[in-house]
């Protein structure tokens, strides 16, 4: 083996041992019971600034989620759309967890809130890298995910110049 046939091996080694690990899937069967929700919000956010730089905050703000700028937020009501978005999360979360390689970047463009009377679930997903964080009752977990949720949320988010706070049915 050539020394670079060798060097790009142990690189190709390396970013699959640090960027594509598996994490443990997340307890229970659905991260939201739509059946009892209050509330169901979708977010499109900003990772980076107008400089071109992470845009990321420790510091509490209403145009912020969990640091990242939020760009548009829509609160969706009906019941059925509610549902549709819950099972594309599922879809693809297992997907994720049945093969999908993830990159390390996690720059995340859209967020779910979904609150019920006892719980809340919070969800930051980076569809470029497959990554999602999970934010559910204090516990937090990273899981994988295809992009099997995406075209949806990004059709009831709209175009992206454009920031909403309507409810959407």
């Amino acid at each position: 083996m050539t020394h670079l046939s060798a060097v790009l091996c142990c690189s190709l080694l390396a970013i699959h041992a640090i960027g594509c690990s598996r994490p443990a899937p997340a307890p229970g069967p659905e991260l939201f019971d739509t059946s009892n929700l209050q509330s169901l919000e979708i977010l499109r956010l900003r990772p980076y600034g107008e400089e071109g730089t992470l845009d990321i905050s420790t510091e509490p703000a209403p145009d912020r989620f969990r640091g990242w700028r939020v760009i548009d937020r829509v609160t969706v009501d009906r019941p059925s759309t509610q549902s549709e978005i819950s099972q594309l999360v599922e879809r693809g979360l297992r997907e994720g967890e049945e093969g999908n390689l993830a990159a390390s970047c996690f720059e995340p463009r859209h967020a779910i809130i979904a609150r019920s009377p006892n719980s809340t679930c919070e969800l930051e997903i980076c569809f470029a890298c497959s990554w999602v964080y999970v934010y559910q009752d204090g516990k937090s977990s990273r899981r994988m995910i295809s992009d099997a949720p995406m075209e949806l949320l990004e059709e009831l988010l709209g175009p992206a110049e454009v920031t909403r706070r309507e409810p959407v049915e």
